[in-house]
């Protein structure tokens, strides 16, 4: 039985349509290139993650409810906390963003386990779009597009910040300034993307799709 999608990335526009192909990740419709890359380290990469579904947990006891059912403690205010290879962003004391693990498990379970309660916390899906950049772009991208000293990123490689005037959420992956992953709203999203695609030009950089990105970097 083939998977229907039920929401499409805003990213398909960017890739080109003579080596691409339309697949469906996590119930999202995305452009996958026909043969998938492997990042090399010395050169630049945009990859469309925003298939990598997130949910936000919302409410009075939203901490609490997420702690428990992950069993970790605490959660703390704009740090990451890893889960498999998924995680958790706590936003705020009643605001803790999902981000799914790559065989979808994560909000899975959670969602499966975990319903609603109006009076304590509400489980919703977030919108999110979300790029990784890898290689020297992701160390330009910070400096020329996120002016901020090195003292205001968390411990866990987490900033909430402005990029190229959006609100975006940015986390360097196992603290490395090599590899980011970046969400954004979707909203911005088009304009974010393209400011980052001009520097990816500069420095002949390449648009991989979410399989690319999982041939590079999935353990």
């Amino acid at each position: 039985m083939n998977e229907v999608a039920n929401s499409n990335s805003p990213l398909q526009a960017f890739f080109d349509e003579s080596i691409s192909e339309i697949k469906i990740f996590q119930s999202c419709e995305v452009s996958a290139l026909k043969k998938p890359i492997k990042a090399k380290e010395d050169d630049s990469y945009i990859f469309d993650l925003s298939c990598i579904k997130k949910f936000a947990v919302v409410g009075k006891e939203a901490r609490i409810v997420v702690e428990k059912y992950f069993e970790i403690s605490p959660i703390n205010l704009f740090q990451w906390t890893s889960v498999g290879s998924g995680g958790l962003i706590c936003l705020a004391k009643d605001k803790i963003v999902l981000v799914n693990s790559y065989d979808g498990s994560l909000i899975d379970g959670f969602t499966n386990a975990i319903p609603s309660d109006p009076k304590k916390h509400i489980v919703q899906r977030a919108d999110y779009s979300e790029i990784a950049l890898s290689g020297p772009l992701a160390s330009v991208i910070l400096e020329e597009l996120v002016p901020v000293p090195s003292s205001a990123w968390s411990q866990t490689g987490l900033l909430c910040s402005s990029l190229a005037g959006a609100n975006v959420i940015l986390r360097k992956v196992n603290n490395q300034p090599n590899h980011l992953r970046c969400i954004i709203q979707p909203a911005d999203t088009h304009y974010v993307l393209k400011a980052m695609m001009e520097i990816n030009r500069e420095l002949n950089g390449h648009l991989g799709c979410i399989f690319s990105y999982l041939n590079t970097f999935q353990p």
